[in-house]
């Protein structure tokens, strides 16, 4: 791809681990957000005024949507191993993100559930996976 003009971000990149995927398999990137979020207590006054803030239960949320696919490596570059990766996470597993050009779109996140596996007469099967980051690391399964 060329660039001309104002430089600008074009497109999307990056890719995604977790658990259950059964090699080769990759994935075709559509589209990713991020959003910031945290609980916000408002402290007022007598009459009303609010003259304090607190934020608490800081997150980031990560929703990926992505076509699966094989890894298009000679040899595994077929269907089958393209239907190996419609699994969903599993639920409060970790998944692991990398080659985003931005650098919060990187690290282990948390699959909230609610993730979508999606197919249509009209065009390819997408996959979407809504991810959960906190300021405290919780992707660490408890035993």
């Amino acid at each position: 791809m060329t660039l001309t003009g104002r430089a600008a971000v074009f497109g999307v990149n990056g890719a995604i681990a977790y658990t259950g995927v059964a090699a080769p398999s990759a994935q075709v990137l559509q589209s990713a957000e991020l959003t910031d979020n945290f609980d916000l207590a408002e402290l007022k006054s007598q009459v009303g005024e609010i003259i304090g803030l607190a934020k608490t239960n800081h997150r980031r949320e990560f929703k990926i949507d992505f076509v699966p696919s094989s890894d298009g490596t000679s040899g595994n570059n077929t269907l089958a191993n393209a239907r190996l990766s419609l699994k969903l996470p599993t639920p409060l597993s970790q998944v692991v993100t990398s080659g985003f050009d931005h650098a919060d779109y990187n690290g282990n996140w948390t699959y909230i559930g609610g993730g979508t596996i999606s197919f249509s007469g009209e065009g390819y099967c997408k996959m979407t996976l809504p991810l959960r980051q906190y300021d405290t690391d919780i992707t660490t399964a408890v035993s």
